[in-house]
């Protein structure tokens, strides 16, 4: 077997040789007792406990590739399919290969503790797996093969899968080999798994033909079965929880016995005892979220349940190891840059510390997570370490579950009751599963029963204490400020603070030196001034500051590394500010967005934190969990049409790149588009106020403010043509004939309908006017009018010696209607193309026709017709 990314041989993995009846699928038994908090050593205090250090060297991660960058299929990914196929006695008469995407064979590795799946795309916090898949793993532990367990549900997909040790792996994918993404790998993390940089391994190629076990040999119809009736369960949720949860609240409130402050006890309810971060060995030197700029600590308002995936297998001692695997994954392998989930309860009541700044909340507060997309903001996420699709965790968990909620419920005066808004999602219940948001069958059914128990037990124990003071009497606000909107500079590293005051330490945050600010009060003393930033407003002492010069922004505002693009909608949720950049030391030209707010994105920070979007005042960045996907009916509420516009036929030019509308509405940013410097735009409306203009763009309307752009110049003393000419060589027709002007022939750019029209040789054209120098011609074209050299035409020739006539003709057949009713000219029947409204005009039986001129040969009678006046053959009408 092949080893790439690395160059430590000893990562190569290694097919299992031989397994076959010899290997059985032994029902796992635990080796230790769940409701045991395990060794004392292993229970860890908060502050971190050396006993939870990995004691093993760096081991690299292994990666199973089971497509490529075309999305085919690896070797690996099908060995174990073309195997059954090449043996098909092996199976049972219930058992098929249909459907069937991916069957690895099993494959022996090196020791993990951790599995989970990356593609082309995982690394965005808001990607999931679109497609209809369904995953299941074996994992070869100490006491033989695992059952075919699920790892994740589609389309989320972000969940890890945990092993009690495992040297062996099987993979089976089902579904449409068409929806297999490009680069999918399962990643195997070691307790102790080295930087990627350092010692990576990849299973590549087998060297030999290998048999697969007799048990099982398939995913079994009963895994697919319990995995679909989990799948029906959380879709049928909908508002079940909302309804036991309100169940709930008004057994509370009528069973709770009136107590009285002096009754309760002092103090709120106790935290668990806390693995830290320090205490699992986190590595922190790695850890890049968040990125150059401060954590935000929004308002706490609910709790995430989650699980894991895997075998439930592992001790307590191996539990620090699998919280080190978890945030390898979700930092390198998904490149997250940190752990997704605030907290991490083992199967023995381990709790472990998971986000950085978890533990570092303020009161009421909570760290952005990063579990359930859309939903992080304000919500504190509890992943407990197993699978529990099916099977109830130890009671010691739900003991753990209570403990960490009504601790940080008492903090934030939360009522566990009480129905509150997260993300996009009203009505929810304070505590609820991580499928209640989205498509995902986590936490599994069992945790989700007790969920009405637990919001019972934290309102009991929250009730059974005084309300929390969040706010010390030195964070109490300050009055007297006045406003301020001068930018500034930090000279000295500065603390910035809740209040004008330097003792109170809650939500403070460190500034660097450069820093520009925007400036938005200043105390009354005239020593603080209040400053915009990332994690809401904040007080500086003005000593620390100076006047920003335009030299000071540019140095602190640079464009951030590593960005993508993206073109989704998004609405804002409660309100918001858009920063020139997504850095800390850029606080300058912040920009307010109300609540819905339509924002069009362009582009995404390498975090997956930080969204640019266009606004009215240039593009901003904006907290991606500040904003929500924005549906059509958002989108069409935020861009209405503007009342009394008036229609606009003008050419005009853009002066300096410029953004397109799809409405002149600073709360409308939806589908907005970059229109660059020198871009010839055709104008269709205009609004009430004169300050904005609709133009045509390739895609649809979008209004310009009518600053942005210029009117194109037009010739003087122009007077009308009414002739029709004759291209006598290939032409072209502009929007204006003059050749200095922006609009002319040399114009940079062409908009939607003003881009020069090809004028072929022969071509028969309708003039509507003429230059004071004679030298232009303005034309009627398929897209408009357009002025064309005159000498590039030649004038038609018209009949002599017409006169008037008055009578009413009737078609007797078929007949056409021409500009010009000489055969022999160039602009006659004969013509090799026509322009504008230059073109025949068909003529069908029973037509009625008002004669105006007759030729001196009486052959050819003028009529009018829907299109204007045209000639027709006499022979082909009659009197009426």
């Amino acid at each position: 077997m092949t080893v790439t990314r690395s160059v430590t041989a000893t990562a190569a993995a290694l097919v299992f040789a031989g397994l076959t009846s010899t290997v059985a699928l032994p029902a796992h038994a635990n080796t230790e007792d769940p409701e045991s908090t395990g060794p004392e050593e292993d229970a860890g205090a908060q502050g971190g406990v050396s006993t939870h250090e990995a004691t093993s060297d760096p081991a690299p991660v292994q990666y199973l590739p089971l497509t490529d960058d075309a999305a085919e299929r690896t070797s690996i990914a099908v060995d174990g399919a073309e195997q059954l196929a090449a043996q098909p006695s092996t199976m049972r008469a219930d058992e098929s290969l249909e459907g069937i995407a991916v069957l690895s064979e099993p494959v022996q590795t090196e020791h993990f503790l951790v599995a989970g799946l990356t593609w082309a795309g995982s690394e965005d916090p808001e990607a999931g797996l679109d497609a209809d898949l369904d995953i299941f793993l074996r994992v070869y532990e100490a006491e033989g093969w695992s059952p075919w367990l699920p790892i994740c549900t589609c389309p989320a997909c972000a969940g890890v899968f945990i092993t009690g040790g495992a040297t062996g792996v099987q993979i089976q994918i089902s579904g449409d080999i068409q929806e297999l993404p490009t680069g999918l790998e399962l990643a195997l993390i070691p307790d102790n798994p080295a930087e990627p940089e350092q010692a990576i391994a990849e299973i590549v190629e087998p060297e030999t033909a290998r048999e697969l076990p007799t048990e099982d040999p398939v995913v079994p119809a009963s895994a697919f079965a319990e995995l679909a009736a989990a799948e029906a369960a959380a879709e049928a949720e909908t508002h079940e929880v909302e309804a036991q949860a309100e169940s709930s609240t008004s057994e509370s409130q009528s069973q709770a016995s009136p107590q009285t402050t002096s009754a309760m006890p002092a103090s709120g309810p106790a935290a668990p005892t806390i693995i830290s971060r320090a205490g699992w060995s986190a590595d922190e030197a790695n850890t890049t979220w968040p990125i150059d700029y401060p954590v935000e600590y929004p308002e706490l308002r609910s709790a995430t349940l989650h699980h894991t995936a895997g075998t439930n297998n592992y001790t307590a001692g191996q539990s620090a190891g699998i919280v080190r695997g978890i945030w390898h994954f979700h930092r390198w392998d998904r490149n997250w840059g940190d752990i997704g989930y605030n907290f991490l309860v083992d199967r023995f009541g381990q709790v472990f510390e998971g986000r950085k700044g978890t533990l570092d909340s303020p009161a009421g507060r909570m760290v952005v997570g990063g579990h359930a997309s859309g939903h992080n903001t304000g919500s504190l996420g509890i992943a407990v370490m197993g699978d529990f699709t099916s099977t109830s965790p130890p009671e010691v968990v739900y003991d753990r579950f209570v403990e960490i909620i009504a601790w940080q419920f008492h903090r934030a005066g939360i009522d566990a009751r009480t129905t509150t808004t997260v993300g996009s999602t009203s009505g929810l219940p304070r505590i609820y599963g991580h499928r209640r948001v989205q498509s995902t069958t986590c936490p599994g059914q069992a945790i989700v029963d007790r969920i009405p128990g637990l919001i019972q037990r934290v309102y009991t124990s929250t009730s059974q204490h005084p309300p929390y003071q969040p706010t010390p009497p030195e964070c109490e606000p300050v009055s007297g400020a006045s406003s301020a909107s001068r930018q500034y500079v930090v000279t000295s590293a500065v603390t910035a603070w809740l209040v004008p005051r330097d003792n109170c330490a809650e939500g403070s945050i460190t500034l660097p030196v450069g820093a520009t600010l925007q400036a938005t009060r200043i105390s009354a003393s005239r020593d603080w001034l209040e400053v915009q930033t990332p994690s809401g407003p904040r007080w500086v002492a003005r000593s620390a500051v100076d006047y920003a010069t335009s030299s000071d922004i540019a140095r602190a505002c640079t464009d951030p590394a590593g960005t993508r693009s993206a073109s989704r909608q998004y609405v804002v949720r409660t309100g918001t500010l858009g920063w020139a950049k997504p850095l800390l030391r850029c606080g300058t030209d912040a920009v307010s967005m109300p609540a819905g707010t339509v924002l069009q994105a362009t582009r995404i920070s390498a975090s997956g934190l930080w969204l640019e979007v266009h606004t009215q005042s240039g593009r901003r960045w904006v907290a991606r969990d500040s904003v929500d996907y924005a549906s059509s009916a958002q989108i069409n509420a935020a861009c209405t049409d503007p009342n009394g516009t008036r229609g606009a036929s003008r050419q005009y030019v853009v002066q300096s790149s410029t953004v397109g509308w799809r409405s002149p509405f600073e709360r409308c940013g939806a589908e907005a588009r970059s229109i660059g410097a020198g871009t010839v735009v055709q104008a269709t409306r205009i609004s009430a106020s004169g300050q904005w203009l609709e133009i045509q763009t390739a895609g649809g309307p979008r209004w310009v403010r009518r600053d942005d752009v210029s009117q194109c110049a037009t010739p003087a003393g122009t007077r009308q043509a009414s002739r029709l000419y004759v291209a006598q060589d290939a032409t072209s027709a502009g929007v204006s004939p003059i050749v200095s002007s922006a609009c002319g022939p040399e114009a940079r750019h062409w908009g939607t309908g003003t881009a020069p029209i090809s004028i072929s040789a022969g071509a028969v054209v309708q003039a509507t006017r003429i230059s004071a120098s004679g030298q232009w011609l303005q034309i009627q074209t398929r897209a408009g009018n357009r002025w064309v050299p005159r000498e590039d035409l030649t004038m038609c020739g018209t009949p002599s010696g017409t006169r008037a006539a008055s009578r009413q003709y009737v078609v007797e057949s078929q007949t056409q209607g021409w500009v010009s009713p000489l055969t022999s000219s160039a602009c006659g029947p004969r013509a090799s193309s026509w322009e504008g409204g230059t073109a025949p005009h068909a003529l069908n039986p029973g037509t009625v026709l008002q004669a105006t001129r007759v030729s001196a040969s009486g052959q050819w009678l003028e009529v009018q017709t829907a299109v204007g006046l045209r000639w027709v053959a006499r022979g082909d009408v009659s009197i009426r």
